[in-house]
């Protein structure tokens, strides 16, 4: 097993990209205070930096808070409206507020962006089931299994 601790010596402290590396890296490894850290270091260092930004919504939805996602992800989207991460992420963080139209209309301005998103073609059919549209759920499904082919 690798200690993250070692992965992360040659990225930390070299400025907002190598922190943002960081992050991704402690995201990835399940570390969400590390990913925290080192997202705000990003931010710190270049407050416009919207993969950070997504970053830290992704962060904060591992963590169960989402509603302070939300704010990272629309401010990110501020910056940048096409920002395909963010939005994708939203539309994840609106799935688990409830609020399945909108995560529905989010997930549907990430596949007018880039209609190759088999992850995006997943939570639409996921909000449809939810929505009680199985028909369109499983439409969706089948793009996104062709998608993967």
């Amino acid at each position: 097993m690798v200690d993250i601790k070692d992965s992360l010596k040659g990225f930390i402290g070299k400025g907002s990209r190598s922190d943002y590396r960081a992050g991704i890296l402690a995201l990835g490894d399940g570390r969400l205070t590390t990913a925290v850290a080192c997202f705000s270091r990003a931010l710190e260092k270049d407050p416009d930096y919207v993969e950070a930004m997504s970053g830290m919504g992704r962060a904060l939805v591992k963590e169960g808070k989402f509603e302070e996602s939300l704010a990272w992800f629309d401010r990110g989207l501020a910056i940048k409206p096409d920002c395909v991460e963010c939005l994708f992420n939203r539309g994840v963080a609106l799935v688990y507020l409830g609020d399945v139209e909108e995560a529905l209309a989010t997930f549907n301005r990430v596949l007018e962006i880039d209609p190759r998103q088999s992850d995006a073609w997943d939570n639409k059919a996921l909000c449809y089931k939810i929505l009680g549209e199985q028909t369109n759920a499983e439409k969706c499904l089948e793009v996104s299994q062709k998608l993967r082919k």
